[in-house]
């Protein structure tokens, strides 16, 4: 009898091409580089969406700032455009994805740039 291996198999959002395949042992010993190459973004040869249209291409979040620096209350910086904020949370939009962050995590500073931006 044959001996089994798990795979883990990485699909194409239609499931109609494989992209990426892991195995257990691999998944075992380091996880998170496994996932860092998946995060990659698709290729159109590995999508199934085709190219954006003018029409779809408003898909994407409207910014309410450009990317820049912001500092948290620690002092440590990130890099990130803002989407939406409100007096509680920011929502940011870093290496495209969006991340909801507690306002009163943010420096004074950072915190008085985004009202600004708001108001």
């Amino acid at each position: 009898m044959a001996k089994k291996l798990p795979v883990v198999f990485v699909l194409s959002p239609d499931g109609s091409k494989g992209i990426d395949a892991f195995s257990y042992e691999t998944l075992k010993n380091d996880a998170r580089k496994a996932a860092r190459s998946i995060e990659l973004p698709l290729t159109p040869e590995n999508s199934a969406e085709q190219s954006p249209t003018p029409e779809s291409s408003e898909a994407k979040p409207k910014l309410l700032c450009e990317a820049r620096n912001w500092t948290n209350a620690q002092g440590k910086t990130l890099n990130a455009a803002i989407i939406h904020a409100t007096h509680s949370h920011v929502d940011f939009l870093i290496k495209g994805k969006q991340v909801r962050y507690p306002m009163d995590k943010l420096s004074k500073q950072s915190q008085q740039m985004i009202r600004e931006l708001v108001n």
